[in-house]
Parts: C-alpha cells; structure tokens; sequence
C-alpha cells in the first residue's frame, strides 16, 4: 500500500506511465488500421514520431469535378481518371433521376449525363 502510493507520487513516474498508456493505445489503433501484410497499401502514409511507427489512411484526390459540366462523357471520366494515380475507379455514367444506392464507396464516381452524353448537374462526384 504505502511503496505503492509513494511509488506513484513521482511526477516523473506519473508522465512515464501516462506516455506508456498512449504509446499503447496509439499502437494498438494503428495495428487495426495497418493492412495485414508488412507493405503498406497505396492508400496508407508512415509517419514515425521519435521511434514509433504511425500508419494513416491518406485521404482520396479530387473528390468532386465541377468544372466538368459541359464536357463529354468521355472528356469527363479521361480526366476523372488522369486525376486519380493510386486506385481504379468505377466510373458510372448515369441519367438524372435514375435511382442509385445510397451507400458510399471511395472508389466509385457517379456521371450525370444527358441525352447527348454530355455532363449536367449534379456534377461528377466520388462516393
């Protein structure tokens, strides 16, 4: 009872055990975020911050082309893909009003377009 609490008085001993809780917390995290095997996917950045190895996700390119209604459909999904170096995306073209699924996938690219295939609005969009 009494080395206990005179072990844990220390305001050194009190940092060192908090910093150990994170450095675990952070490694544990970072185990479920890290792809199974030793390389890194295309979509995950290393960071090492004084010894300790951080994977993150990094974050898609473009995520919506604005400046694309207008264009062709084709013009479209060329730049659409020159704009996206580390994944294939599933470009799908599409008419306004058609119905879609709601769920989100971050290599798929919705195309509205119109009779003469040309882009309209909502503008081509990730997701």
């Amino acid at each position: 009872g009494e080395t206990h609490r005179m072990l844990f008085s220390s305001p050194g001993i009190k940092s060192f055990v908090l910093l150990l809780f994170f450095v675990l917390v952070a490694r544990h995290c970072d185990a479920r975020r890290r792809p199974n095997n030793d390389q890194p996917s295309r979509r995950h950045v290393k960071v090492v911050d004084e010894g300790t190895e951080i994977w993150l996700h990094e974050p898609p390119g473009r995520i919506v082309w604005p400046h694309l209604v207008g264009k062709s459909a084709e013009a479209a999904k060329e730049e659409i893909e020159n704009d996206e170096e580390f994944m294939e995306l599933d470009i799908q073209f599409l008419r306004n009003g058609a119905p879609v699924k709601q769920d989100y996938k971050e290599n798929r690219v919705r195309i509205y377009v119109n009779d003469k295939n040309i882009v309209i609005h909502p503008p081509p969009k990730r997701g």
